[in-house]
């Protein structure tokens, strides 16, 4: 409480944000951790008990009526310039479940304003692809904890490399890029051979590679947009690609701003798109809706490719 209090008192003496209440350090609340973080919700689900504990605990320590109050405020503002929809629709595949789980909300939002149609699916449970997919769209999470799984579903691997072959856009971020490449290799050393669509294996580490904050151009032309292009993000992974080729083209200059370090990434295979960078799209408002674009034109070059055969 008394470190709340000092916040709120900040708040005030500030005057233009509001103070709705807090929860305190409670030990039946505790969430399993690991490295990169918590036990993600998909995997540790809080029992029905729990919820109403916390149910309990937010009436008592949070002014629900002063939130209600704010939430339609914020209901009200108008909508951006960038959420105006620049194309038609495109259905965009999303990997969504125990090893697929980190992404921002907002990159969805904005996904969506700006005319895609996202559809969930779990490599690990699926047996083929929603239909009708233009594109896909693989975020992070950990697959090196499921890649038995992962690897196990030979239905799914067949059904994404055969997307991958027709030449539709594919976009991975983080694990999304390691499921995606020749292997991973767990910190107990066995390797794990899933899709192969990336010229090079990934080694998990005992620690955190570079981590933080980082700016994104755009060195060449690719599914997100024209080279010049700039974005923000971060990058947060504990392993590290092994044996990259030299001639693997990529589509990003990297500078970390916590270290001022640059570097390149991006690696683009065909109509693959891979980093281990999770980009905000809102950092730069052209970016959802040029990958919208850029989704329907991979879409119509395939369609084009496969009438041709």
């Amino acid at each position: 409480m008394s470190h709340y209090g000092l916040l709120k008192d900040a708040l005030e003496r500030a005057g233009d944000t509001v103070s709705l209440g807090y929860l305190q350090r409670d030990e039946q609340l505790r969430i399993p951790e690991r490295y990169l973080g918590l036990v993600t919700a998909d995997e540790c689900m809080l029992s029905e008990q729990a919820v109403a504990y916390l149910a309990d605990l937010i009436e008592q320590y949070v002014d629900l009526d002063r939130v209600l109050d704010v939430a339609g405020v914020a209901a009200e503002q108008p909508e951006c310039v960038a959420c105006t929809p620049t194309a038609g629709p495109v259905r965009i595949g999303v990997a969504r479940d125990r090893a697929f789980c980190f992404y921002y909300e907002d990159n969805f939002d904005a996904l969506r304003a700006a005319g895609a149609d996202l559809v969930a699916f779990s490599p690990l449970d699926d047996r083929e692809l929603p239909d009708a997919l233009d594109a896909l769209y693989f975020g992070g999470g950990y697959p090196e904890l499921w890649a038995e799984g992962l690897t196990a579903n030979v239905n799914m691997q067949a059904a994404v490399q055969r997307f991958i072959e027709s030449g539709r856009a594919v976009y991975a971020e983080c694990g999304g890029l390691m499921y995606l490449a020749q292997s991973i290799q767990g910190r107990d050393g066995r390797t794990w051979h899933i899709i192969g669509a990336l010229p090079f294996s990934v080694v998990m580490t005992e620690r955190l590679r570079r981590f933080g904050y980082v700016e994104v151009t755009l060195t060449h032309d690719c599914v997100l947009g024209a080279a010049g292009t700039t974005a923000r993000g971060h990058s947060f992974h504990c392993s590290r690609i092994a044996d990259v080729p030299a001639d693997i083209p990529q589509s990003y200059r990297l500078r970390y701003t916590l270290v001022g370090t640059e570097g390149s990434e991006g690696f683009s295979v065909r109509n693959v798109l891979a980093s281990y960078i999770h980009l905000h799209f809102q950092s730069n408002p052209s970016l959802a809706p040029e990958f919208v674009r850029r989704i329907a034109r991979h879409r119509s070059l395939a369609v084009g490719s496969e009438a041709r055969r």
